[in-house]
């Protein structure tokens, strides 16, 4: 198996005036030069390349030059350029982007690229400024995806005439998958890409290529709050750049995102939760599962970031229509997550304010182009597909828990999850179990936590087959499960909670549980060596390995 390796170069902003560009360019209309070996630091991984990040250096420009533009969109439309890199070649890249520190006064940015490919030079691109602030690390903009490189040029103008203070120009090393069409985490490409006009009564997780398999780098340590309390929303995105990728290029691109927002931006991960690639893979984004309301550094809005799903189309979608298998992808994969939240596709909620759609697109936190002007315009779809495809979305657990009302269970915190014969919801305030011929039961409060700490469902107790009631002994009171009981031990002026299962449970519950000699727990069971064993207030119960239990009064 192949160790391969990705860089990535950093362009820095030298002080005082012009500085000589460190290696001139070859002419615009000149051909390409021979691929060069990469000066960066390689990490390697099996099977995975990392994005090797290299450095050019820029310059103040002199006078009232204006940025030359050659795209439709124009942010700060005649500002003056204050800084440049002129064309130079660089080692193969096919990822770029710009950081600075931050600066006071600075203004909009406009930052515009010029790549050269094997076809010559390209045109002027804008590079759109990423205004996510709420993530600790550098202001800059999108990691730009511009195909196989070997030289660049740049242009930065601001509204203000100042230079961004420690101005980098990252360009990024990509490299290739040697077994890029391997799919470990994805179902193949042709049944996502199946249209997503099926109503299942129960929306299922879609296939997702996780942080494994596209090779996820670790990152760094990501800061509280790590979880939102549940999902309100969906934030679309995309990416920008080229359109111009193959199936399996898509997890190189990915990590080069990820290497880009780590090392570049200093953050703590990739800053999208989702990214789905116009093949209709679904790539896993931000560390800590996708079950969760795992925040983000994607809207520049903390609580947007903290309480919405950031899902990013890999591609330009200013330029490109949203295409059949992306549709389908973000159907499945939103109407997922909004259906195992018991949320719907339409309606609104709010943050700081301001009134967001259920599924809206990043421009609407911020003025911003993201999702383009294609991707925006699919949204209205979007939301009726979702709302469509999550419409028959039906369960056990989330009858029982319109039942209950949410002023009792919180949000939910986790998806719902599970099989056809059993499931399980995360509340705020509880956990609800349902399991076929049982029946669907809640368990909360210090209750729950012995009954997670002996394994919840896939430990010793199994699924509950009652509610948590009081007993004839006004101290405790009890939830039966299908190997056990836990049951809540009033002791003065405290409260504890205690599993007592298997042979010992059957003794005790035989002996008259609390209202018997033995009296309330005083213990859990637990293990000793060749036996488990509890304690209660009037004696002990001991079950030696394979044998029946036997009680001994004090």
């Amino acid at each position: 198996m192949r160790h391969l390796s990705v860089a990535l170069t950093t362009l820095v902003l030298a002080g005082g005036g012009l500085v000589a560009p460190a290696a001139a360019a070859a002419p615009a209309t000149g051909p390409a030069p021979a691929r060069t070996a990469s000066s960066g630091q390689d990490v390697s991984l099996e099977r995975f390349e990392r994005p090797k990040h290299r450095a050019v250096e820029a310059s103040r420009s002199r006078g009232e030059r204006r940025l030359a533009r050659t795209t439709a969109r124009t942010a700060v439309p005649s500002a003056p350029v204050v800084s440049e890199i002129a064309p130079r070649t660089v080692p193969s890249f096919s990822m770029v982007g710009a950081t600075w520190s931050p600066t006071p006064g600075l203004g909009d940015v406009v930052v515009q690229v010029r790549t050269r490919t094997a076809d010559g030079w390209g045109a002027w691109q804008e590079i759109p400024q990423d205004e996510e602030t709420v993530e600790a690390g550098r202001p800059g903009t999108e990691p730009m995806y511009v195909g196989e490189s070997d030289a660049v040029a740049l242009q930065v103008a601001s509204s203000s005439g100042s230079v961004p203070r420690g101005l980098r120009l990252e360009t990024l090393d990509l490299g290739s998958d040697g077994a890029g069409s391997a799919t470990s985490a994805s179902a193949p490409v042709s049944s996502l890409a199946q249209a997503a006009d099926a109503s299942p009564t129960f929306t299922p997780k879609p296939a997702v290529i996780s942080r494994s398999s596209w090779g996820a780098s670790a990152g760094g340590s990501c800061d509280s709050p790590r979880v939102g309390m549940t999902t309100f929303g969906v934030t679309l995105h995309h990416t920008a750049g080229s359109n111009s990728y193959t199936k399996a290029q898509s997890r190189s691109i990915v990590r080069g995102i990820q290497s880009y927002h780590v090392k570049s931006r200093d953050w703590c991960d990739i800053g999208y939760n989702v990214l789905v690639d116009k093949y209709g893979q679904i790539f896993e984004g931000r560390k800590g599962g996708l079950d969760r309301t795992v925040r983000g550094a994607h809207a520049g809005n903390a609580k947007v970031n903290t309480y919405s799903m950031g899902v990013s189309m890999m591609g330009n979608y200013d330029t490109a229509n949203v295409g059949t298998a992306t549709r389908s992808a973000l159907v499945k994969v939103i109407g997922w997550r909004l259906g195992t939240f018991y949320r719907g596709a339409k309606g609104t909620w709010s943050a700081d304010g301001k009134t967001y759609q259920v599924i809206h697109g990043h421009r609407d936190v911020l003025g911003t182009a993201c999702p383009g002007r294609n991707g925006y315009a699919y949204l209205p779809t979007l939301r009726n597909s979702v709302a469509s495809y999550i419409a028959d979305y039906d369960s056990e657990i989330k009858r029982y828990a319109a039942k209950l009302g949410r002023d009792l269970t919180g949000y939910p915190y986790a998806s719902e999850y599970g099989n056809a014969t059993q499931r399980k919801t995360f509340f705020q305030a509880m956990e609800l179990y349902w399991k076929q011929g049982v029946g669907v039961f809640w368990v909360g409060g210090l209750v729950r936590g012995e009954y997670n700490h002996l394994g919840a469902h896939a430990g010793v107790m199994g699924f509950p087959t009652a509610l948590h009631v009081r007993t004839a002994d006004p101290a405790v009171s009890v939830q039966r499960f299908e190997r056990g009981s836990v049951y809540r031990v009033v002791r003065g002026s405290g409260t504890i909670a205690l599993g007592i299962h298997g042979g010992i449970e059957d003794l005790y519950r035989e002996l008259g549980e609390s209202e018997g000699r033995l009296g309330a727990p005083e213990t859990r069971v637990y293990r000793k060596p060749g036996l488990s064993r509890a304690r209660f207030d009037g004696g002990i119960i001991t079950q030696r390995d394979g044998s029946p239990a036997e009680v001994a009064y004090r």
